[in-house]
Order: C-alpha cells, then sequence, then structure tokens
C-alpha cells in the first residue's frame, strides 16, 4: 500500500531516520543475531511516533517438557540446546533472549508490554521438531566457525 514503506539496514547501526518516526516496527527471530538489545530497544523507542506499536516475537531456546522435567528421554535435545546456547554466548550475540525480553522493552521505555507465551508440542513425527533441530544444526555450524576461525 501507498502508506507502507519497508527498509533493509543494519539495524545495530545508529539509526539514520532523521525526519522520519514509525508508526510500527516488528522483529521477528533476531536471538543470535543482535549484540545489544538495550541499544536496539532505545533506538526503536526513539523513532515511534506517540502511540506507535513495536512487536518482537521471538522463540524460547529450550525444550521443556511437562512430564520430563529433566529431558532424560530428550537428551541429545538438551545437549544441542545447551550446545548452541553455549556458542551464542561465546560470540556475544545470545540466542536465549526471550526470558529477558519484556524487562528490556520497559527498560527502554515502552508501557504497557505484554508477553504471549504458546506452548508448542514437539514429538517425533512433527515437523516443527524437524524445523526446529535444522535451525540449531546450521546456527551451531555458523558460531562454531565463527568461534574457531
Amino acid at each position: 500500500p501507498p502508506n507502507c514503506r519497508f527498509y533493509v539496514d543494519d539495524i545495530e547501526s545508529e539509526w539514520t531516520f532523521s525526519s522520519e518516526t514509525f508508526d510500527y516496527i516488528h522483529g521477528r527471530s533476531l536471538g543470535g543475531s543482535i549484540m545489544n538489545f538495550e541499544l536496539l530497544y532505545r533506538q526503536i523507542y526513539d523513532n515511534l511516533r506517540p502511540g506507535g506499536w513495536v512487536e518482537m516475537q521471538e522463540f524460547q531456546s529450550a525444550i521443556y517438557s511437562d512430564d520430563d522435567p529433566l529431558l532424560s528421554r530428550a537428551s541429545n535435545c538438551k545437549k544441542v540446546m545447551h550446545l548452541a546456547n553455549y556458542a551464542t554466548e561465546k560470540t556475544g550475540r545470545l540466542l536465549a533472549i526471550a526470558p529477558a525480553q519484556r524487562q528490556n522493552l520497559i527498560d527502554a521505555g515502552f508501557e504497557d508490554v505484554h508477553v504471549d507465551v504458546y506452548k508448542v508440542c514437539l514429538t517425533s513425527n512433527s515437523l516443527i521438531v524437524i524445523i526446529i533441530l535444522n535451525l540449531y544444526i546450521r546456527s551451531l555450524l555458523g558460531y562454531g566457525q565463527r568461534i574457531i576461525g
């Protein structure tokens, strides 16, 4: 639509939207790619019009089980999650950011912050398990190269 523009830029650099502010800013799955969420949220806050909205969608980078809290039946999944989080900690671009996002937004000055958490059923024949493990394996490869290289 004519009243909608999309920007592709390095969000970790200084924002240079000199005379422009935004009604809506959206981010999704930024865990593992941002070094300083506090700075990012401050820049978002500073570039939103009064009454503007920010929507951030992030997945939890851990697997939980109501009937197996120690993940004894999913030890390899637990290990992959631990290694992925360890690798991202070493690079300074944390993957496990979802739990801290609410407070980060409040600290940046946002009010009326809402968090919606949805449980997703992961079964061995679930497509979502395949997608999540694929993302983690790709993440580990990239982070491994960064740490070693």
